[in-house]
């Protein structure tokens, strides 16, 4: 099941839950968590507690950020338990209680419209990582440096993934498809972050923003090499490597 992003409005409340799978090892324990919660974010009680959700990845590229949106957030709140409870994941830090909140604010203002793109790249991310995590990370890293930087299309460059591997991409209407284009498209107040950064972070996971950096990554003029985008993840420590296709990872 998929939450109905058509019941999501501005007014709903926006929280958070920090969620990690035993363990300590970053990247393995990210998706851990993900995959753990997998039967759960599509099952009907998380989804009656809530209107939309997205993931990002947290603490030390070992927890799994929940940030949902919900009308009755105590449902939410009684529904992450029982996910505790079943799986034994715990929370790393303090959830951020249920609160208005306007989470477009730095990145150009358009509530509703950033909620819903939050809630579907999430839905399509976790269709693609299911189906091979290894060449949505892969894909997720060339798209950085090899299609951001000289601002190619996005669609091209995705969309025949999407088709094949995401469930939720196939079941937008045509004028859904259009929209989610547009919007992971969309990059309102340079240098500030684009929106596939949202993406990027979950599937890679992270991105190129840290610590100031990102004003320079969006200055580059020239698109990286294979072996340059490599040198770029092991600098940010990221466990993968791209083969020369540039299609295929090998992991450290």
């Amino acid at each position: 099941m998929f939450p109905d992003l058509t019941k999501l409005t501005t007014e709903d409340l926006f929280g958070r839950f920090y969620l990690k799978a035993p363990g300590n090892k970053k990247f393995e324990n990210y998706y851990k968590t993900i995959d753990d919660m997998r039967p759960f974010l599509y099952g009907s009680e998380w989804l009656d507690a809530v209107s939309g959700y997205y993931i990002n990845v947290a603490g030390n590229y070992d927890t799994a950020r929940l940030s949902y949106f919900s009308k009755d957030p105590g449902k939410a709140l009684s529904a992450v338990s029982a996910l505790k409870e079943k799986y034994g994941i715990t929370e790393s830090r303090q959830a951020e209680d249920p609160h208005k909140a306007c989470v477009s604010e730095l990145y150009g203002g358009e509530e509703l419209r950033f909620r819903k793109f939050l809630c579907a790249y999430t839905l399509v991310a976790l269709d693609i990582m299911k189906a091979d995590l290894a060449g949505a990370r892969c894909m997720m890293a060339v798209f950085r440096w090899q299609i951001t930087i000289p601002r190619k299309p996005v669609r091209p460059y995705f969309e025949d993934v999407f088709r094949a591997q995401s469930p939720f991409y196939n079941l937008l209407s045509a004028r859904d498809k259009e929209q989610f284009w547009l919007d992971l498209s969309n990059w309102p107040n340079p240098p500030q972050v684009d929106w596939a950064h949202m993406m990027v972070n979950m599937v890679l996971p992270g991105d190129w923003n840290r610590n100031g950096r990102w004003k320079w990554f969006i200055e580059q003029k020239t698109p990286k090499t294979i072996p340059e985008i490599n040198e770029e993840l092991e600098n940010i420590g990221l466990d993968l490597r791209i083969t020369p296709s540039g299609n295929k990872i090998d992991r450290m």
